[in-house]
């Protein structure tokens, strides 16, 4: 007989309805036996029609599972896991909550001291959509560290299951080392073999750097990248920009970031241009916050030049009340162009917060579409076992971009209700 020492597990439950329903249920597993670890996770996803716009339709399956041990030193793994190496020039297959990005090698996982050897299956989904591609994966790394100096050497293979000659390599490596109040990392990549862009064989690069110095509460640092043709959905490459944005994907792009912080100030430059000379984005930001007494006040601003893909100003002021009964008041001044002209967006918000209890209330006007978005939202959690949470209004839709990833988020006027329970055992 097997006995379980102990397990959690967890139900997550949204539903949402427009002029059709969407739903999203999950149940997470996790249990310890024998010293092992077991995990599985079913998923069941029905979106909207039409399905290109809200993901693809996903019925009750397993759509996560591993079984790890350990014996001794060496660990085993078998089923999906993810991996990151270094800042994801040839190797990236995680997860980025803001994105909705969702990435893991389903195959076998084996590690020893400070190398992982990994062959399987590339699974990546972007807002509940798969990249779709059989991509067979294998490879090694290893991450050893000499005092203060970490090093870090990979190699991918990789082949397009199904595709003639699609077959390829993406090896790196990385070095990061302290010097006094300095501190350096630099990362190289080469790829060559099958494309997943060109859909032919070609090869591809990523150079990506930073360098930063530390001293008190001042921090200054300059990051620079060289990406070309790298990108091939199991890697992820470093944006070098705080909006989270990689102009190209990785495919066509130089330049890199300046950015200073002190105390609670920071502010950063940014500037990407592709092989041609030609500027793809321009991206500056700056924020500041300060205390006073129990409320919390900060302010920034960004500026953002993406081409024909997405420009915007913006503007913000948030300020906190600190206490048992807590207050939160935003408001943001947005510009984004709007077929020949630019188009004002501002946005307020109201977040009362009691314990567990949340209630927001908000709104953004677009003053030459004349739309306008209302949304208010109550929520209770208890901090243990239990999170419910609903919504009523219309959202217009919105681009969201983090760690390198942009995705569309739909449009959206009904009601959303969503359930988590937790058991621990």
């Amino acid at each position: 007989m097997i006995y379980l020492l102990s397990f959690t597990a967890s139900y997550g439950g949204t539903f949402w309805y427009a002029d059709s329903v969407k739903s999203l249920n999950e149940v997470k597993f996790t249990a310890y036996p024998f010293g092992g670890e077991l995990f599985l996770q079913l998923r069941d996803y029905r979106p909207y029609a039409p399905a290109s716009l809200h993901g693809d339709t996903y019925s009750l399956n397993v759509f996560r599972f591993y079984v790890r041990r350990n014996f001794g030193n060496l660990s085993l793994s078998i089923g999906d896991e993810p991996l990151a190496f270094g800042r994801g020039l040839s190797l990236f297959l995680s997860d980025d909550d803001k994105a909705l990005l969702e990435a893991t090698l389903r195959g076998v996982h084996l590690g020893y001291s400070f190398f992982r050897a990994y062959a399987g299956v590339k699974r990546r989904w972007i807002y509940y959509s798969s990249d779709r591609d059989t991509l067979l994966l294998g490879g090694l790394y290893a991450t050893p560290t000499f005092g203060p100096v970490e090093l870090g050497l990979n190699l991918s293979l990789y082949d397009l299951y199904g595709r003639n000659e699609g077959t390829g390599l993406l090896p790196g490596g990385y070095v990061n080392f302290p010097l006094g109040p300095f501190s350096f990392y630099l990362e190289g990549a080469y790829r060559y073999g099958y494309d997943i862009n060109t859909y032919g064989r070609n090869d591809g690069y990523g150079i990506y750097g930073n360098a930063e110095y530390t001293t008190g509460p001042l921090v200054l640092g300059a990051e620079l990248k060289d990406y070309y043709r790298v990108f091939q959905e199991f890697n992820l490459p470093s944006p070098a920009n705080g909006y989270g944005l990689l102009p190209t994907g990785g495919r066509d792009e130089m330049g890199g970031n300046v950015y200073l912080s002190y105390s609670t100030f920071s502010t950063e430059l940014g500037r990407s241009y592709n092989h041609d000379g030609n500027i793809v984005m321009k991206y500056y930001a700056a924020s500041y916050y300060r205390d006073i007494g129990q409320f919390t006040v900060k302010v920034g601003s960004h500026h953002l030049d993406w081409g024909k893909n997405l420009n915007e100003r913006q503007a913000f002021l948030e300020v906190k009340y600190n206490a048992p009964f807590g207050v939160i008041a935003y408001g943001e001044y947005r510009r984004r162009p709007y077929k020949e002209e630019w188009e004002d967006q501002p946005y307020v918000s109201l977040t009362f917060i009691y314990g567990g209890l949340t209630v927001a209330i908000s709104g953004r006007y677009y003053a030459l579409s004349r739309k306008a978005d209302r949304v208010i939202e109550f929520s209770y959690d208890n901090f243990s076992f239990l999170r419910v949470y609903t919504s009523y209004g219309s959202f217009s839709g919105d681009v969201v971009c983090s760690a390198g990833v942009c995705r569309y988020e739909p449009p959206f006027t009904g009601i959303k209700l969503g359930l988590n329970l937790y058991l621990t055992m």
